[in-house]
């Protein structure tokens, strides 16, 4: 092909990505096919995934969040799952999909008001790469992080176009898909003062209160404040102890996050020039806030990085105005990140379940009826999920009163160390209110930490389970206990 020839198909290819239609065709095109491990698969990527089908599965018929399931987690993704789906995840995977194509596509306009068409391909590439480009257990499962992804862009990119009314409730929306999207409030608070001053803060916070306070009243207003809001010490506490311990998974953490997504952290860090010193004031509140957002509890999973995206993304776009030459080499990065986080999950979604979830869940179903509570004790909810049946008692895994979860230094517990005494004590008085139908000890066969809080260990939940309860099985070495006088199936 001659050099001519080489040069016209450029221009028209140029021609045709300039156009004002190719955008949002390219990047749906690029959401379908990194998002489509999760799309095509019905299997379970994590544990969150099986909590929020049981909370939603309560909201669809009828119950109560914070009543019937509780958990600690904001309420919106719960009524997500209820709405769209609670036994085939993929309907919200794809719900999930297409927020994260709505929010590449804000991202990719603020990005092209502020420096220009190039950034705003960059901005919006970096949204659905980096969105994708994690574990499959973090990227592809619908998730609480990815929730919140869009509406945290969306308070972010009104707000900076002085939209103030708008901001304010994307935020509510925001906060209660995930709590950490909360620290938003400052990138957001900056611009609503720039923009429009104490208007601009008053509509904002007066908008967002009444938005927030008017989404949680449907899921009653003092179980909000309390689980999701108020009820998180136990979950954020950590013993000194604990300190080492997560210093090295922040390390993995940092590790995690270069290699993924260092293409667009490479941009991001491009110098910026004098003019744009005050323009992107906001874009370096809203990262020092996301990254506030993902050491919150010091933790560090890695689905927690899932809210630095929208200050990565727009970063970049600047990063590739200033520096244009800087983009090659990121693209470059982004897509081989991209191609081994695809490798990954279309891995994961070939690899085989393990057997227990599945198989104690066909036991709960052929020995209960359909109304009929189980106790699974441990933190294994996949099986309330394989069983169709809700949690005697509410909780959906033991964290609660072992204080056995990931993130923290594993340690024994027992009766004498559950977290929160009342909370236990509740726990077990609903119980024998209502007991349940069947009880699986997953602690006995050591799955996910089980060892570390033998079901012996909490005397007032053996002593019930020995009084009220005989074993009838034992299913890949857990225990399964049935309610004594209860007729077989």
């Amino acid at each position: 092909m001659s050099a001519a020839r080489i040069d016209y198909v450029r221009s028209r290819v140029s021609a045709r990505v300039a156009s004002p239609g190719a955008q949002p065709v390219v990047l749906g095109l690029l959401v379908l096919l990194t998002r489509l491990p999760g799309l095509v698969t019905a299997k379970l990527f994590n544990t969150d995934e099986a909590t929020l089908s049981i909370g939603g599965r309560e909201l669809a018929n009828g119950g109560a969040l914070y009543v019937g399931v509780i958990d600690r987690k904001p309420p919106l993704p719960f009524l997500a799952y209820a709405l769209v789906g609670t036994a085939d995840v993929r309907p919200v995977r794809f719900l999930i999909a297409l927020a994260i194509f709505a929010s590449a596509l804000v991202v990719a306009s603020e990005a092209r008001r502020r420096w220009g068409s190039t950034a705003g391909w960059v901005a919006g590439v970096v949204v659905v790469l980096a969105a994708s480009a994690l574990g499959a257990r973090d990227a592809q499962a619908a998730n609480f992080e990815l929730f919140a992804l869009l509406p945290i862009t969306v308070s972010v990119v009104a707000a900076a176009r002085g939209r103030a009314a708008l901001a304010g409730a994307a935020l509510a929306v925001a906060v209660l898909c995930k709590q950490p999207a909360a620290v938003t409030i400052v990138p957001v608070a900056w611009s609503w003062w720039q923009t429009k001053r104490w208007r601009g803060v008053g509509v904002g916070l007066a908008v967002g209160a009444v938005a927030g306070m008017a989404l949680a009243v449907a899921f009653g207003f003092a179980n909000v404040l309390e689980w999701s809001l108020l009820g998180t010490g136990g979950y954020l506490g950590m013993d000194p102890a604990d300190v080492g311990f997560a210093l090295g998974r922040l390390a993995a953490l940092v590790a995690l996050a270069v290699g993924f997504w260092g293409g667009a952290m490479l941009l991001a860090a491009a110098p910026r020039g004098n003019e744009q010193r005050s323009a992107d004031t906001d874009l370096w509140l809203l990262l020092g806030g996301s990254l506030l957002g993902v050491v919150a509890g010091f933790r560090f999973f890695p689905h927690y990085l899932v809210q630095l995206i929208p200050a990565l993304a727009l970063l970049a776009g600047r990063g590739v105005a200033s520096r244009p030459a800087w983009g090659r080499p990121a693209l470059v990065w982004g897509v081989a990140a991209s191609v081994l986080a695809s490798g990954l999950a279309w891995g994961s979604v070939a690899s085989a379940d393990p057997p227990y979830p599945s198989n104690l869940g066909s036991y709960a179903r052929a020995h209960s009826d359909s109304g009929d509570l189980i106790l699974v004790w441990g933190n294994v909810p996949e099986v309330y999920w394989r069983a169709h049946r809700q949690p005697a008692g509410g909780y959906t895994h033991s964290e609660f009163f072992t204080g056995y979860s990931g993130g923290r230094r594993h340690r024994l517990a027992t009766e004498a160390t559950v977290p929160d005494e009342k909370l236990y004590r509740t726990w077990l008085a609903r119980l024998r209110a209502d007991p349940p139908e069947l009880i699986f000890d997953t602690a006995a066969a050591h799955l996910r930490g089980g060892q570390w809080f033998p079901l012996a260990g909490f005397d007032a939940l053996a002593g019930f389970v020995h009084d009220r309860y005989e074993r009838v099985a034992i299913i890949n070495h857990v225990p399964v206990y049935r309610l004594k006088g209860s007729p077989a199936s």
